[in-house]
């Protein structure tokens, strides 16, 4: 670790390196921290299938060492400490570790999983919005597993067969199959690149809209007979780990994953599929909510992981020619968020909460007496002005102090009024704050006897 003082500042910033996110346990296998924020949090429109263990089609992400030699289907992939698990409490995973399984509904492809690496992920913000200005242009892909009657015989994660469509998700006249439009974007936060994505379909669900080639995730997840999993309206976030024509590129409006998923008429080699499917980051499978309107407020879902310290660390040339500082990593930050709140009353409610006594219990001694004659605690956390009343816990007034002045902190040396030293006991102290509100803390005492041969 470096750390770098800015005494001019009063603030120092530590850097240290990190290591970059792999399928080994370590350190926190590099996930960081995830969250969602509805812009509007009353309209919660939008749910995901949420992972689980065991032998159902929800479990799937696996991230463990389960190993079951019975059913290998079962078998988790990686991570053995479950950390990506939590991402979004279940909900977003590596498609590294995302489900293989035939016939459960699961989010990938079962081939060439082994090319698809932890130590590409990316912390990446996903947006979901109601903005067409803002809506990526990407391709459709055919979640139904393989033997069901699929539009086209779409094979599993082969373009859907269906014309595109326009944002409106009518056909948009291109001749083309399979492009569609994702409402809303991705960003990689370590290189700022916008980032291709797509998502699926199961053309097998009609009833949950899995032929329209538009996302609108229903809420089912289960019938009689099938896992619905809301029409298998899957996402999927691409990575730029690379600049040859095998790796997926930074966002081309869904060009590249076109060119190969619509080879040989729409059914792929296994080596198109294998470059496209290696290059995957992150993997969620949406749910619809009942009786709400999709996209009725934005989305933000941010997932963090850490990057090392390195020269052209997303492993690609993209800035290549008018990059900064040589093309090695650039931090910056602000401080326009740190500042002192004045005149507000709901911080200084909150503020309350900080008021303490120091220390409590007090067992006959603490570390601000000087002396053997000394006996002091401190009320701590204390505003400019207040009044300060000690009594016992019959209701009798044994000491008050009226404060005024900047110091945070009051010093009661355990003694009544009349400087008589008060029973060891419980006792309560009462602060009132004009124009904001009170706190009352309970405190106990345990006095020590007069220590005579101190004279």
């Amino acid at each position: 670790e470096n750390e770098q003082v800015i005494t001019d500042w009063g603030m120092s910033v530590a850097v240290k390196q990190v290591l970059e996110p792999d399928d080994e346990e370590s350190n926190g296998n590099e996930y960081i921290e995830s969250s969602v924020t509805f812009a509007n949090d009353r309209e919660i429109w939008l749910t995901s299938v949420t992972d689980a263990d065991g032998a159902s089609a929800n479990n799937w992400i696996r991230s463990g060492s389960a190993s079951d030699d019975a059913n290998p289907q079962n078998n988790d992939y990686g991570d053995p400490g479950q950390i990506y698990e939590q991402i979004l409490g279940g909900t977003w995973a590596p498609y590294k570790l995302a489900s293989k399984e035939e016939g459960v509904g699961s989010p990938t492809w079962e081939k060439f999983k082994v090319l698809n690496q932890l130590a590409n992920l990316h912390s990446v913000d996903v947006i979901f919005t109601a903005d067409k200005t803002k809506w990526t242009r990407c391709p459709v892909v055919e979640v139904g597993d393989d033997g069901l009657p699929t539009i086209g015989g779409s094979r599993k994660m082969d373009l859907r067969q269906s014309p595109s469509v326009d944002q409106d998700g009518n056909p948009d006249g291109s001749g083309t199959l399979g492009m569609g439009w994702f409402p809303g974007y991705a960003i990689n936060i370590e290189t700022g690149e916008r980032l291709n994505m797509m998502f699926g379909e199961n053309s097998f669900l009609g009833q949950e809209r899995g032929t329209d080639m538009i996302w609108n995730p229903t809420s089912a997840t289960t019938d009689n007979l099938n896992t619905l999993f809301g029409g298998g309206h899957y996402i999927y976030v691409m990575g730029h780990n690379g600049d040859t024509g095998n790796d997926a590129p930074a966002y081309d409006e869904g060009a590249w994953i076109y060119q190969r998923l619509s080879s040989n008429n729409y059914t792929p080699s296994d080596i198109d599929k294998r470059n496209v499917y290696k290059d995957v980051m992150w993997v969620c499978m949406p749910l619809g909510v009942e009786n709400k309107a999709l996209l009725a407020t934005d989305i933000t879902c941010k997932i963090r992981v850490t990057r090392p310290y390195k020269k052209g660390f997303n492993n690609a040339t993209w800035e290549s020619g008018s990059s900064q500082n040589g093309n090695l990593p650039m931090y910056t930050f602000n401080t326009g968020d740190l500042f002192t709140i004045n005149d507000d009353l709901v911080a200084a409610e909150d503020a309350l909460d900080l008021i303490n006594v120091v220390p409590n219990p007090y067992y006959a001694y603490s570390g601000y007496e000087a002396n053997q004659l000394q006996t002091t605690v401190k009320i701590t956390n204390l505003p400019q002005k207040c009044v300060v009343s000690i009594y016992t816990v019959n209701g009798m007034l044994i000491r008050q102090f009226k404060k005024d002045e900047p110091k945070t902190s009051v010093d009661w040396d355990l003694k009544n009024t009349a400087g008589i030293p008060i029973a060891g006991g419980v006792y309560l102290i009462h602060v009132k704050v004009d124009g904001v509100g009170e706190k009352v803390i309970k405190f106990f005492g345990a006095l020590r006897p007069v220590d005579l041969d101190s004279f």
